[in-house]
């Protein structure tokens, strides 16, 4: 984990019927056939304690908690064993009003910081 720093992937999808318009010159178009995309990208891995409220449905123990991930709201749901240890971990962006009431939060948070750093200068 410590020497991924970077990934790269390609997918063919010749067939799929995308094109890219190449313009000559001399004022011809042509188009072209998309027959594979590329993608590259950094990878970047950290880690943050998740509180879990341990509970049961149907005699299947699970645990769910939030996370803020890239300014996000994230709810995280995990299927705990006999011994409340993590078996599966199942992670989806909130929406809906659970969001938007922490991205006002957020926004509140950021406003007073800033609040209070002009007062200290």
């Amino acid at each position: 984990r410590d020497t991924l720093t970077w990934f790269e992937g390609g997918v063919p999808i010749a067939g799929t019927g995308l094109h890219l318009r190449f313009d000559d010159q001399d004022g011809s178009a042509e188009f072209r056939e998309i027959v594979s995309a590329r993608v590259v990208g950094n990878v970047r891995f950290s880690q943050q304690r998740i509180e879990l409220s341990a509970k049961a449905f149907e005699d299947q123990p699970f645990g769910h908690g939030t996370i803020e991930i890239n300014n996000k709201l994230h709810l995280v749901v995990a299927a705990l064993g006999a011994a409340l240890d993590v078996k599966k971990v199942q992670m989806e962006a909130k929406r809906g009003v659970e969001a938007e009431r922490s991205e006002r939060s957020r926004t509140k948070r950021k406003a007073t910081k800033r609040k209070a750093t002009k007062r200290k200068r």
